[in-house]
């Protein structure tokens, strides 16, 4: 046969692959339709075709298998800190390797990401770069996470780019779940986790663009993974000039042709909408098999025609005519799978797949909803509402009370007795019924009157004035009526909470709390109580507050909502005072309450995701606290309360994690945006809580100037509002920056106002540790590392459990770390560091990157460095500037000088 050349490989290529693994008897007809068309064509096929038989016959590739002369032999090779193994597979971007970590720092399987290198020359390493950046930003619990890049060194690959990713073990989500003979409903619960995965990217304006099976494994657990983002593709400041070059052709037409979508074929345009599409193919192959309107049969030509004319069949007439194997694999038969598929499902994924990409869904968030409500037996939006369908959706959620409703006319037959029950369990619910709705009557009516008469006709208010003249109005519009007076008062004194003014909040709730007069409803005097015990706990005095609200958490005759709110409380009086098994506890009995109970507010659901997440993160449970956070702050954007208080305290405390695990640049970026919120929510609205977290944070990214002012902010909110706790972090903080300044004189003017401040707080609040660990660095600053090695072996002492430790102990042995090198005990130092290294990495939970990590290797390079181990300085300042390119600026002296130890 003669040379074949690139031109005619490209034609000749895609129809080998079809009919290579089409069977024998489909080949054979196949080939003789391309024969009729193109006989040379087909007869090039042909003898490809025998040749690969030949191979076959003559056992070619059963024994050991060989590189390639041209292809450098990698399996051996050092990448960075791993070592491949074998070659995974290989697509459109890059090939990928099963690797392992080599350095010793823990051991474990690893993927490794190769730039395809054909494309360098046309863009392609620019690309890479950007993947990388854009990788690192996606921490969901479902999706493969980055743990680190770079570029080879070395004759073999030197210079060619990679990602090391985590290994997934798993199987494609359609193999996984044949395998598993999963039935309908298991199915749509599986999917929604692929949702939650692609509405994380997209919310961090990430496409996929390639999703498919392959792509989406699932774990012998059954856990969910997401891979492959290397065609993925920002949204945010592309449309430029620069859109058209050859490098965005190169990545836009990089897709797999079963799962574009129309407009994806047609012009390489892509949208959230494309991902969508994609995932209408792939739930409806899940739910009814097959393809929606390709066959095994087509051209790969006749596929795009497909996609772009074809209108698909619908999953439920797909079911009817289904196969014995794929009706088997759902655990049912073909006419119940497609009468379990015909109405709600068949209009879901009909949608997902419109041609046209205004029909589809807007975004994953929708699709996933009506699935929800699909699974929920409520109305979905697929479908035309009428009142018939929706009285349908509601026989079906509550058959079990409408077959009540049946048996109670039964027993209105049947006897008295039964009557006189059910009228007075009926009378019970409608008094609880009208007392809700006259509460919630009254917080209405007060809201209106607020916003005409607190707020006046064009008059611009702060927030602070606002709620003072509320205040004012509430009690002289519910003259003489102590309930309606305290339900809005405590509204009131809420919203100041949310504001972090707790001194303020507390006031109020304890005027509600004396207006209630002694007939007041439970529930009403639980919120209540409740509300007042959460801010006096917050303002020093624990353990009254503690028992009052243990005290309604479990009172059996309150209203089960009104319990939970009770338990959040706790759980958040345990976030404060650092009890990581009771944050978590109390988050878990609220939420195991609120499944339990009829009705679940939907604001509270989202509430209760928050503290979840600050209760697993307290437990070094990253990943599941990056789920409840995530989930939180999507709920109440579904419920278009995205900019509200709660999301503002929600984002701080998703900020506050990210610190706990040393990622300070994304704590940065969540702080910004609560900023943002709460400023565009009216002058003065800006928690102090905030702004402190904000100079702590700048405090870590060496913005010191920054620092001070955000601090000094702080500082004066704080004082306003008597909260000694912000008032007194602010003030540590300030002295730390002072110090990372080299000022001496105010950093030990701060220190004393700090100390005196504390004296103050005997009742606690604050970690006894910071002021320690401050005066440490000052002495470092002053050259006596001796006493700074005596302040922090205090602190290390107070923590003889490591394992358990945070970043308190971390610091404190980083500092005792920098004072022993200073002392000459470089092994000393060096056993410090180990042992904070091993605790930031704990803290990590699974985030690839730690601002805390970089800078302990960093310290760990420069001791080494000093004792004349060029080598162990080189690798850890390799180590060191994995961690801190990703969290300080190129300029920043810690980056420039890790860069320079690796480079020693």
């Amino acid at each position: 046969m003669a040379e074949i050349s690139a031109t005619q490989w490209q034609e000749l290529n895609p129809l080998l692959d079809e009919l290579l693994e089409a069977p024998a008897a489909i080949r054979a007809q196949r080939l003789a339709q391309i024969g009729r068309d193109d006989e040379a064509l087909a007869s090039q096929l042909e003898t490809l075709l025998r040749q690969r038989t030949a191979v076959e016959r003559d056992g070619f590739l059963e024994g050991e298998v060989f590189t390639p002369a041209k292809q450098p032999p990698l399996a051996g090779q050092a990448i960075g800190a791993y070592t491949l193994e074998r070659p995974l597979g290989e697509g459109g971007m890059g090939a990928v390797w099963l690797a392992h970590r080599s350095d010793g720092r823990y051991k474990g399987q690893v993927a490794v990401k190769f730039l395809n290198l054909a494309l360098l020359a046309r863009g392609g390493a620019e690309r890479f770069a950007r993947e990388g950046n854009m990788l690192a930003r996606l921490t969901h619990p479902n999706i493969a996470r980055l743990l680190d890049a770079g570029v080879a060194a070395g004759a073999t690959i030197g210079g060619q780019p990679y990602l090391v990713l985590e290994y997934i073990e798993g199987l494609p989500i359609d193999r996984y779940c044949d395998g598993e003979v999963l039935p309908i409903d298991r199915r749509l619960h599986l999917f929604l986790d692929v949702l939650a995965a692609v509405a994380h990217a997209h919310a961090n304006l990430i496409l996929h663009r390639d999703l498919k099976p392959s792509n989406i494994l699932v774990t012998a657990p059954g856990q969910v993974k997401l891979l492959d983002f290397g065609i993925g593709k920002l949204l945010a400041n592309q449309d430029t000039a620069a859109s058209a070059t050859e490098l965005t052709q190169v990545a836009g037409h990089a897709f797999t042709l079963d799962y574009a979508a129309p407009e994806q074929v047609q012009s390489g345009d892509v949208t959230t909408a494309t991902d969508v599409y994609a995932l209408g193919v792939l739930l409806y192959q899940l739910l009814a098999g097959g393809h929606p309107t390709a066959l095994p049969t087509q051209t790969p030509v006749e596929r795009v025609r497909a996609i772009i004319e074809k209108e698909p069949a619908l999953a439920s007439e797909a079911a009817a005519k289904a196969d014995d194997i794929t009706v088997q694999a759902r655990a049912t038969s073909a006419p119940r799978l497609a009468r379990a598929l015909r109405g709600d499902l068949d209009n879901i994924v009909a949608k997902a797949l419109k041609k046209q990409v205004t029909e589809r869904y807007p975004t994953v968030a929708a699709l996933a909803d009506d699935l929800r409500r699909y699974l929920d037996d409520k109305p979905v939006s697929a479908r035309a509402d009428s009142l018939a369908y929706r009285a349908s959706k509601f026989v079906r959620r509550y058959r079990l009370i409408v077959g009540a409703s049946a048996v109670v006319c039964v027993t209105l037959v049947a006897g008295l007795a039964g009557t006189l029950w059910q009228a007075r369990e009926a009378a019970h619910q409608r008094d609880r019924a009208l007392a809700q709705l006259q509460r919630a009557e009254s917080t209405a009516d007060f809201m209106s009157l607020m916003i005409f008469n607190a707020w006046g006709v064009d008059e611009r208010l702060s927030v602070r004035d606002f709620l003072t003249r509320s205040e004012a109005l509430a009690l002289g519009q519910f003259s003489g009526q102590g309930e309606r007076q305290a339900v809005v008062l405590q509204s009131l004194g809420a919203y100041y909470a949310s504001l972090g003014e707790n001194r303020e909040a507390e006031r109020l709730h304890r005027r509600a709390k004396s207006l209630l007069p002694p007939t007041a409803d439970l529930s009403v005097r639980a919120t209540v109580e409740c509300s007042h015990a959460v801010q006096t706990a917050l303002l020093g005095d624990v353990k009254p507050a503690k028992a009052d609200l243990e005290r309604w958490a479990m009172h059996p005759d309150v209203e089960p909502q009104v319990a939970v709110q009770c338990d959040i409380y706790l759980a958040q009086i345990a976030q404060t005072y650092n009890d990581p098994q009771g944050a978590l506890r109390h988050a878990q009995r609220a939420e195991k309450r609120l499944l339990a109970a009829p009705y679940s507010p939907p604001t509270l659901v989202a509430s209760l995701h928050g503290d979840l997440g600050f209760g697993f993160a307290m437990n070094d449970r990253i990943a599941e606290a990056d789920r409840h956070y995530d989930a939180a702050i999507r709920m109440y954007r579904e419920l278009n309360q995205g900019e509200s208080a709660a999301v503002v305290a929600i984002l701080n405390n998703w900020a506050l994690v990210s610190i706990r695990a040393g990622d300070y640049r994304h704590a940065l970026q969540q702080l910004e945006e609560v900023i943002r919120i709460a400023t565009s929510r009216g002058t003065g609205s800006v928690p102090s809580y905030a702004i402190y977290n904000r100079a702590f944070v700048l405090l870590g990214l060496g913005r010191y100037e920054e620092s001070i002012a955000e601090a000094d902010r702080a500082i004066a909110m704080a004082k306003r509002t008597s909260n000694r706790n912000i008032w007194f972090r602010s003030l540590v903080t300030k002295i730390g920056a002072h110090a990372e300044l080299g000022d001496v004189k105010a950093a030990e003017a701060v220190y004393g106002d700090a100390e005196a401040l504390s004296r103050e707080m005997a009742a606690g609040g604050f970690d006894p540790h910071l002021l320690a660990l401050r005066r440490a660095k000052i002495e470092l600053v002053r050259g006596q590392p001796e006493e700074a090695r005596r302040k922090m072996e205090e602190v290390v002492a107070a923590f003889p459990d490591p394992q358990g430790a945070g970043g308190v102990l971390a610091n404190a042995l980083q500092l005792r770390a920098e004072a022993l090198d200073r002392l000459g005990e470089r092994a000393a130092a060096l056993a410090d560091i180990q042992t904070a290294l091993a605790i930031a990495h704990r803290l990590q939970g699974g985030r690839p990157h730690s601002l805390r990590a970089g800078q302990l290797w960093l310290l760990s390079a420069r001791i080494k460095r000093d004792a004349g181990d060029v080598a162990g300085a080189r690798a850890d300042g390799a180590k060191a500037d994995e961690h801190l390119k990703i969290m300080l600026d190129d300029e920043h002296p810690d980056r420039r000088l890790a860069r320079a130890l690796a480079a020693s």
